[in-house]
């Protein structure tokens, strides 16, 4: 952990305190802030908060990835004033620095005036010598400063940045060295990206490895070497466990050859079965026949609507998940909402990048999801899985965006959940229409991998019962892996009640975990009903 003037008093007041925020910090050591600042190359008030904006986000990220990272607003009165005292105090400095370097050669010159040997002469003289170097030394400083102070303000890619962007896009040691240096070889060119190359570009600067698209898969093949993407091929995922032996006979004695053709009459054995255990709801069993029997009521809706909307076919489709997840702690947000993950990675990427948005300016969200997993532990907000949907009929272009995004929001997601002590991996779906597909987002060797995990489909007429039993067995095999996430993340001691009460000199072991960074576009705070309806329409 790199440690600069006034780290341990943010480290400090990170750790031992309930809820932490920028602002706060910069009240509680604003007088002290340019001291600590000295010795960075500040000239303006807003670099001055970026510098220490960028300092607090990283460290709450690191120390404190419970909290969410809430953005903080540029007060340019306040920072004006915070420069005005920074560049006094600098100038004080500077000016008792040239006094003292001044009196030194005053002192050696009534030396030699006083001592007439040719020995001391020359001692005299080596003196001067002494001095001009040193006045040499701090003008080539005054210079790094001014290079260092180019960076921080953002400009285009040169100097040293393309020097360390065109050393990035040569190193090819890891899968990651791999990844990366593919983005730097496109943020280093000069002609414009088509559609595939934006979503490669985001997926490698996001440290993402792309396993589902055949597009991604040849992309890959360009980058890699034969033993690198044999490597990400065989990274292993979990065993995870879907409708019981039980279960899986109940369905095949309901659906088969000889009663396929007859739903009313499916209808009715369910209902038997459901008083027969009406006693265990919660059950597997349960649960699965209230699916079953769900999906063969929709049929007559699937029938008189046969182009739905992506609203329409999404909402019949949750109705089957709040049945799935009803009394298990897991939660279905829909209606295009914002992870929070993303959020917190978005702010993250302002601090590094050094955009600071006024007081007057309006807020950026994170990215817009159709469907977050997530639960609730002591009142805390925890995601877990993200999914999205098109409508039938949405372009491969469009479903490829969408499939880049998603990934991009799941490996943001699995990043916190690694650094809060949680499963190095995570379920998530990607639908159009009634068709759709399961992955597995894993974290190994610095890199997230997306790996396709079955196919799924939601059936429209009795006939596709048979083919839909897999899409159920996954059903309940995402019901269990969501709540051995949620396990797990309650297994983590939870200190927030006494933060601030007893002081903390360490964090937890998960903390200590580096996960790289994914990067996120900030979306509008609103969105014109014009662009809604393109959207439900593309």
């Amino acid at each position: 952990m790199t440690t600069y003037p006034g780290f341990e008093e943010l480290r400090d007041y990170i750790v031992n305190n309930k809820y932490p925020t920028f602002d706060g910090f910069i009240a509680k050591y604003g007088d002290k802030l340019a001291d600590f600042s000295m010795s960075t190359p500040i000239t303006s008030a807003d670099t001055y908060f970026t510098h220490w904006r960028t300092n607090y986000v990283l460290l709450l990220r690191e120390l404190r990835p419970k909290l969410a990272i809430k953005p903080t607003k540029y007060v340019k009165k306040i920072w004006e004033a915070n420069i005005k005292e920074l560049l006094e105090l600098t100038y004080r400095y500077e000016s008792l620095r040239t006094l003292h370097s001044g009196a030194k050669h005053a002192g050696e010159r009534t030396r030699k005036s006083l001592v007439t040997t040719e020995e001391d002469e020359g001692e005299g003289k080596e003196g001067e010598g002494e001095g001009e170097e040193e006045e040499v030394d701090s003008g080539e400083r005054q210079q790094e400063l001014t290079n260092a102070e180019k960076l921080i303000k953002g400009n285009p890619i040169t100097g040293e940045a393309k020097m360390f962007v065109e050393m990035m896009s040569k190193k090819r040691e890891t899968v990651q060295d791999c990844v990366l240096g593919s983005a730097a070889v496109n943020l280093l060119g000069q002609d414009g990206w088509d559609n595939e190359m934006t979503i490669n570009t985001k997926l490698c600067i996001s440290n993402i490895v792309n396993l589902i698209s055949p597009e991604s898969e040849n992309f890959l093949k360009t980058i890699l070497s034969d033993d690198q993407l044999k490597g990400v091929n065989s990274i292993t995922v979990p065993q995870l466990q879907g409708l019981s032996t039980e279960c899986l006979n109940i369905y095949d004695e309901l659906i088969n050859e000889s009663t396929i053709m007859d739903s009313e009459s499916i209808i009715e054995n369910i209902h038997k079965l459901q008083v027969k255990h009406c006693r265990r709801i919660n059950s597997d069993i349960y649960k699965m026949l209230g699916v079953l029997q769900q999906v063969i009521l929709q049929f007559s809706d699937w029938k008189s609507d046969p182009n739905p909307s992506e609203t329409t076919t999404y909402r019949r489709f949750a109705m089957l998940l709040d049945y799935l997840f009803r009394n298990t702690g897991v939660i279905m947000k829909d209606g295009e909402c914002v992870a929070r993950t993303t959020q917190d990675a978005l702010v993250v990427l302002q601090a590094l990048s050094g955009q600071v948005e006024s007081s007057s300016q309006c807020s950026t969200y994170g990215s817009k999801i159709d469907l977050i997993a997530k639960t609730y532990l002591d009142g805390e907000e925890y995601e877990l899985s993200s999914n999205e949907w098109k409508c039938a009929g949405a372009s491969n272009s469009i479903l490829l965006l969408q499939q880049a995004k998603n990934m991009r929001t799941n490996a943001s997601i699995l990043s916190k959940l690694i650094r809060l002590g949680g499963l190095p991996w995570t379920l998530a779906m990607d639908w159009t229409g009634t068709r759709g597909y399961a992955y597995i987002m894993s974290y190994a060797d610095d890199v997230f991998v997306a790996k396709p995990y079955q196919d799924l489909m939601i059936p429209l007429r009795s006939t596709q019962l048979t083919a839909f039993k897999s899409t159920l067995n996954f059903l309940f095999l995402w019901k269990n892996a969501l709540m051995k996430h949620v396990a797990r993340l309650d297994q983590q001691v939870d200190d927030i009640t006494i933060r601030g009460v007893v002081k903390k000199n360490s964090t937890d072991k998960a903390n200590n975990i580096k996960i790289p960074l994914v990067v996120i576009e900030s979306t509008p705070r609103k969105r014109k009903a014009i662009q809604m309806d393109k959207d439900d329409n593309e």
